[in-house]
C-alpha cells in the first residue's frame, strides 16, 4: 500500500512539473506577435539573418516556421533549422513591436530595415528616425522597455 501511495505521489509530482514547464514555455510566447495581414512576423524578413549576416534579408514561403501565433520566414533551410532549434534566441524583442514604442507603453509596427542587435537580442524600430531616437539612450530605453513590456505584452495594440 505504501508503495502504491508513493507511486501516485510520484506521478502527481511528474504531472505538476510537466504542467509547470508547459505553462511556463507557453507564457513566453503567449504574447501576440506583431504580424502583417499574412500573419508574418517581421514583415516576412528572416530573423536569423540579422544575426548571421548582419543585415535584413527577405524570407521565403519555402522556409517557414510557426512561433507563438506568428509565421516566421527564412532565406534558407539552414536559417529555419537554427530558428527551430532555439526560437527565443532569434525572435525579436517585445514580440517584434517597435522597441522605442514599448518605452511609451505602445505597440507600433516596425520597418525591418530599422534594427539593432544589442547583446543577443534583436530590437526593431518603427522607422529609421525612431531608431536614431532609440540610439540616443539605447541602454536606458532597453531598461525602460524591459520594465514596461510585462505590463503591456498581453494587451492588444489597438487597446493601448
Amino acid at each position: 500500500m505504501k508503495r502504491a501511495v508513493q507511486s501516485v505521489v510520484a506521478v502527481a509530482i511528474a504531472v505538476a512539473l510537466v504542467s509547470w514547464v508547459l505553462i511556463g514555455s507557453q507564457d513566453s510566447v503567449e504574447t501576440a506577435m506583431n504580424t502583417n495581414d499574412a500573419n508574418l512576423a517581421i514583415h516576412g524578413y528572416d530573423a536569423v539573418a540579422y544575426f548571421t549576416e548582419g543585415r535584413p534579408v527577405e524570407g521565403s514561403a519555402d522556409f517557414q516556421s510557426s512561433y507563438g501565433d506568428a509565421l516566421f520566414q527564412f532565406a534558407s533551410a539552414e536559417h529555419k533549422a537554427l530558428f527551430d532549434a532555439d526560437p527565443e534566441k532569434y525572435a525579436p524583442a517585445y514580440g517584434g513591436y517597435c522597441a522605442y514604442g514599448v518605452t511609451q507603453k505602445q505597440k507600433f509596427d516596425i520597418d525591418p530595415n530599422a534594427w539593432e542587435i544589442v547583446g543577443d537580442r534583436l530590437f526593431l524600430q518603427l522607422d529609421p528616425g525612431t531608431r536614431l531616437i532609440w540610439l540616443e539612450n539605447r541602454d536606458g530605453h532597453i531598461a525602460t522597455a524591459d520594465t514596461l513590456w510585462p505590463e503591456i505584452k498581453r494587451i492588444p495594440a489597438e487597446d493601448l
